[in-house]
C-alpha cells in the first residue's frame, strides 16, 4: 500500500462538517497517512469529482443516498480500492450492493462504538419511568 492513502467520504445530506468534526480527533495521524481528502454527499457532487477512481479507502456513513451507487462504481471501476469503512454499525445497506458484496475489498464497520452510550441512555430510561422521575421535574 503507497504511504499516502486517498480517501472518499460519502457523507449524510447534513454535510462533510459532521464528519470533518470527528476527524478532528485523528487529524495528525490522517495528515501523516493521507494525501487526497474527498467528502460528497450525492451523486451530483460525486459526478463532480475530477477524478473518481483514484480512491484506496471509502468511508460510507448511515443515511446516505450516494453510498450504494458509489461502492458500486468504486468496485467495477477502481483498480485502487482496498478497503470500505461504514462509520456506523449497520451495514446492510452496503452488502446489498452486489458487486461490492461479491468482490474481495474488506468492509469493516463501527460496531462496539456506541455500545456504552446507548447503555447509559437504556439504564436513563429505565430510572425515569420506574422512578416517575417526571414527577419530580413537575415539582421542581
Amino acid at each position: 500500500m503507497d504511504s499516502q492513502l486517498n480517501i472518499l467520504f460519502c457523507v449524510n445530506p447534513k454535510g462533510p462538517e459532521q464528519t470533518q468534526r470527528l476527524l478532528k480527533n485523528i487529524q495528525g495521524t490522517l495528515d501523516s497517512l493521507s494525501g487526497t481528502i474527498s467528502f460528497v454527499k450525492d451523486m451530483e457532487e460525486y459526478g463532480a469529482l475530477a477524478e473518481k477512481h483514484v480512491y484506496d479507502i471509502v468511508v460510507v456513513q448511515l443515511g446516505t443516498t450516494c453510498s450504494g451507487p458509489v461502492l458500486k462504481d468504486q468496485t467495477i471501476n477502481s483498480t485502487k480500492l482496498k478497503w470500505v469503512h461504514s462509520l456506523s454499525a449497520g451495514v446492510d445497506g452496503y452488502v446489498a450492493v452486489p458487486e461490492f458484496r461479491d468482490s474481495a475489498i474488506p468492509l469493516t464497520n463501527a460496531k462496539g462504538a456506541f455500545s456504552t452510550i446507548l447503555g447509559e441512555f437504556v439504564a436513563l430510561g429505565v430510572l425515569w419511568h420506574t422512578k416517575h422521575l417526571q414527577r419530580f421535574m413537575k415539582r421542581k
